[in-house]
C-alpha cells in the first residue's frame, strides 16, 4: 500500500496523528473505530462531549452491541455519563457481494460507513468531527471523508456532514491509494488489490479522465471527491457497473474487468459519464433525469474533446441516444419525463444540455458554453450538505451565464410529454465536439 500526499497535508496530518491518541478522547469531537483482525467487527469509542448519537442506517441499531456508557432510544444512542467515553461494537456486513469481491481480493471488507458509524444528532447543523480508523498493519482504510494523515495502521479523517443519510463506501484491506492533483483540487483515488503495474494503470486512467473533465469545465469538481476502482473477473464489459454515492462527499465506485488494458479503459464511456456527476449536487424531487441526461451528454463531449473518439463518432453516439429516448417514449404513449422509462430518463436532459449549450454559445458569440457554468458552480458550491431541487440547480447555472436559458428550458421540458427536438444544436455540433477546451490546465494526452 502506498500513500502520496502533498508535503503540507502529510505533515499536518502526521502531527495530528501524534497528538490524537487517547488525549483526543478528552478533547471531544472525535470517534475512534478499531477493526478486528479478521475484518468482521468494528469497535467504536466515542469521546466524551459528543452527546446523543444517531444511526443514519435503519439496520445499525438492531446490529449494535453496547459495551459501556450508553442506552438505546429508538435510533439514538445516549451516553449515561457525559464525562466518560461511549463504546459500542457492530458486526460488519459486505457490500457488493453480488460480485463475490471478498473471494477475489483478500483481505478485504467493503461496507457502507452508515452500517457501523453513529453520528452526532443534528450533525448537519453542527460541525465536523475527527474519525480515527485503526486497522491491521498493512491494510488501507478508505472512507469518503477528508484524509488528514496516516501512521501505520491508523488513518485520521475529518468527517463532514455531507448528505450523511445517503451513505457511502467504506473499504478496509488490501488496496492502494493516491491523492491525485486535478486542476486546483485533489481527488482521492483507491484501487483494490496489491500495488503494482496494474494499479498504476488504473491511477493513470482516473487522472486522465479527471483531467479531461477539468479542461472541459475550466475547473475541478468539488473538494473531497474520491474514485474507487474494484477489479473483478468473469465479466464481459470493460466497466460493467459504476455509480456515485454522496454520503461524506461525492465518490465514484467503478467495477472493472480485471484484465482490461488502458486502451480499453479509455475507450469505455462509463467513467467519463460518472465523472460528470461529481460536478453537480444530488438532485431530488424527480431530478434524476437532469443528472443522468447531463452525464449522458458530457460523456460524449469529454471523449471527443480528449481525442478518445472522433468528434463525428461522439456526435453520432449522442444522436443515437436521443433516438432511443424518442423511440421508447413514443412506444410508451408519450409520457412526461418524470414518468418515463430508462432511455427517456437518460436522454431527455441530454437533449436539453445539447440545446442549452448551443444557445449559450449563440448568446455569447462563442465566448461561453454550458460546461463553463457547470464548472463555476462546482468550484464555488461543491460539495454541498443538502440535496437540491433540479430547478434550483439550473437557476444557479443561469446565474453563471450572461443570458439565462436553463430554467426556461427546464419548465418547457418537464411539461412536454413528447421527446424534445433540439434543432438549434445541430448547427453547433462541430464547435461543441471539436472546439478547444475551456481551460489551459495541463493534463496527460490520451
Amino acid at each position: 500500500m502506498t500513500l502520496h500526499l502533498s508535503s503540507r497535508l502529510y505533515h499536518f496530518g502526521f502531527i495530528l496523528m501524534l497528538l490524537h491518541g487517547q488525549a483526543s478522547l478528552a478533547m471531544g469531537r472525535s470517534i475512534t473505530a478499531t477493526l478486528s483482525s479478521d475484518l468482521s467487527e468494528m469497535s467504536v469509542t466515542v469521546a466524551p462531549g459528543m452527546g446523543k448519537l444517531e444511526a443514519q442506517a435503519g439496520s445499525l441499531m438492531s446490529e449494535l452491541e453496547i459495551v459501556s456508557n450508553a442506552k438505546r432510544q429508538g435510533r439514538f444512542l445516549v451516553p449515561l455519563a457525559a464525562d466518560k467515553p461511549l463504546v459500542y461494537r457492530v458486526k460488519l456486513t459486505h457490500s457488493g457481494t453480488q460480485w463475490g469481491i471478498s473471494r477475489w481480493h483478500s483481505p478485504l471488507r467493503l461496507t457502507d460507513w452508515t452500517d457501523w458509524l453513529l453520528s452526532p444528532v443534528n450533525w448537519a447543523m453542527t460541525r465536523p468531527f475527527d474519525l480515527e480508523l485503526q486497522v491491521p498493519d498493512g491494510m488501507l482504510a478508505a472512507v469518503p471523508f477528508q484524509l488528514l494523515g496516516q501512521q501505520g495502521g491508523g488513518f485520521l479523517y475529518r468527517a463532514y456532514p455531507i448528505l450523511p443519510d445517503h451513505g457511502g463506501m467504506a473499504l478496509f484491506g488490501s488496496a492502494d491509494r493516491r491523492i491525485l492533483s486535478v486542476g486546483d483540487q485533489e481527488i482521492s483515488a483507491v484501487v483494490v488489490g496489491e500495488p503494482g503495474d496494474t494499479s498504476e494503470m488504473y491511477f493513470d486512467w482516473i487522472e486522465q479522465v479527471a483531467g479531461v473533465a477539468v479542461d472541459v469545465h475550466g475547473g475541478a469538481p468539488g473538494e473531497k471527491s474520491m474514485v474507487i476502482v474494484i477489479p473483478v473477473p468473469f465479466v464481459s464489459g470493460v466497466v460493467p457497473w459504476a455509480h456515485v454515492k454522496r454520503g461524506g462527499g461525492s465518490h465514484i465506485i467503478a467495477y472493472v474487468r480485471e484484465d482490461a488494458g488502458i486502451d480499453e479503459l479509455l475507450a469505455d464511456w462509463t467513467l467519463f459519464h460518472e465523472m460528470t456527476h461529481l460536478y453537480h449536487p444530488y438532485l431530488h424531487s424527480g431530478g434524476r433525469w437532469i443528472s443522468e441526461g447531463f452525464a449522458s451528454y458530457y460523456q460524449n463531449v469529454y471523449r471527443a474533446r480528449a481525442g478518445v473518439v472522433d468528434p463525428e463518432y461522439a456526435y453520432s453516439r449522442l444522436l443515437a441516444g436521443l433516438e432511443r429516448g424518442r423511440s421508447e417514449n413514443e412506444d410508451a404513449g408519450n409520457r412526461p419525463v418524470t414518468a418515463g422509462g430508462r432511455m427517456r430518463t437518460y436522454w431527455t436532459a441530454a437533449a436539453m444540455a445539447f440545446e442549452a449549450d448551443a444557445q449559450v454559445r449563440k448568446n455569447s458569440d462563442g465566448e461561453q458554453d454550458l460546461a463553463m457554468a457547470i464548472g463555476r458552480f462546482a468550484g464555488s458550491q461543491m460539495p454541498v450538505d443538502r440535496s437540491w431541487h433540479p430547478r434550483d440547480y439550473l437557476a444557479a447555472l443561469d446565474q453563471e451565464l450572461e443570458k439565462p436559458v436553463m430554467v426556461t428550458m427546464y419548465d418547457d421540458y418537464v411539461r412536454d410529454r413528447f421527446f424534445p427536438e433540439p434543432e438549434l444544436a445541430t448547427h453547433w455540433w462541430t464547435e461543441i465536439f471539436s472546439s478547444p477546451v475551456t481551460s489551459s490546465i495541463p493534463h496527460k494526452p490520451l
